[in-house]
């Protein structure tokens, strides 16, 4: 059995009777990127999701294909949804970039009105070496649909696993290291670069635990590097002004990255979540600590501590107890 079935199966919907407020499933496209998932594959996860909300239900697929065949050449979409008599028209596409996947929701209501939503969803399911887009295309239309309906609250009567919250896009960006001219250098410092990178990947991995944020991978990250031709981008340094414009263009909503400051026996760490908007990034959160030793496995450690505590992960349920 597929994936995508075994999904389905696990979840008993509420019966839409309760339901009110038909929505009519117009086109659903592959966008950029989605070249490999089915349109079939988008409607569905799209249905799924819309049918799972406290006030939402979309038309029966029956009515729906009767609807599209019986209809006249110069019938549109909102057209069909009104011969049935629903409330809305949704139009939908998926786009990807490596492992991060986005739905577009478009919601268009009886006087034609647009209200338009989006939400993304990392893909992190591989089978026979290929990406597997269900759980992600499902995620990404759930959070889509409560950003284009404007209710966070849609899914909390669903199974835990359904209860799905917004997700912030989020990059993981450089970690820095300053060696501030001490003489007697660590061996972290003499290879900057091969660190850095190993510091960032520390970062993804820890974050990923967040239910909170939708985060790229690092190699994500360089990709889009080098859509906008910027190569040779040093990790070990500042995020440089061109760099941050250039996720600003690609929507990413937050930037994650580390400091490491030697001083003579020791070295300080900073891990720093900042907001970004059109190219200028906010701090809202920074986590502190302090590595005694010389040693990538401890720094590791440290990293995914601070990383962790800078997006609260863990700390919700430790409170709880």
């Amino acid at each position: 059995m597929r994936l995508f079935t075994k999904l389905i199966l696990s979840i008993t919907l509420i019966p839409l009777s309760l339901f009110s407020n038909d929505i009519f499933v117009g086109s659903v496209q592959q966008g950029v990127g989605a070249d490999s998932i089915a349109p079939k594959r988008i409607y569905s996860a799209l249905k799924f999701s819309l049918d799972m909300t406290t006030e939402h239900h979309t038309v029966p697929d029956s009515v729906r294909t009767k609807a599209i065949v019986e209809a006249d050449s110069n019938d549109t979409y909102e057209d069909l949804a009104r011969q049935v008599e629903a409330q809305f028209t949704c139009y939908a596409s998926v786009d990807v970039l490596h492992n991060m996947l986005r739905a577009n929701i478009t919601l268009t209501n009886s006087d034609g009105n647009d209200k338009i939503g989006f939400g993304y969803a990392a893909i992190h399911h591989i089978q026979d070496g290929k990406q597997v887009y269900d759980i992600a295309l499902v995620k990404a239309f759930q959070r889509a649909t409560m950003n284009v309906i404007g209710d966070t609250t849609i899914y909390q009567h669903q199974p835990k696993e359904f209860q799905l919250k917004p997700a912030g896009s989020l990059v993981v960006g450089g970690f820095i290291m300053n060696n501030n001219n001490i003489p007697f250098n660590w061996e972290l410092f003499t290879n900057k670069s091969v660190t850095s990178y190993y510091a960032s990947e520390s970062i993804y991995e820890a974050a990923i635990e967040s239910d909170n944020y939708a985060i790229y991978d690092i190699a994500t990250r360089d990709s889009m590097y080098a859509i906008f031709k910027i190569y040779m981008v040093e990790n070990s340094s500042p995020a440089s002004a061109s760099e941050l414009k250039m996720l600003s263009q690609f929507d990413v909503q937050y930037y994650l990255y580390g400091i490491l400051d030697r001083d003579l026996n020791s070295a300080n760490m900073k891990i720093i979540l900042a907001e970004l908007n059109n190219g200028k990034i906010k701090i809202l959160n920074t986590a502190d600590g302090v590595l005694n030793n010389d040693n990538k496995e401890k720094m590791k450690a440290l990293v995914q501590k601070l990383t962790k505590e800078v997006l609260s992960i863990g700390y919700n349920e430790r409170d709880t107890d």
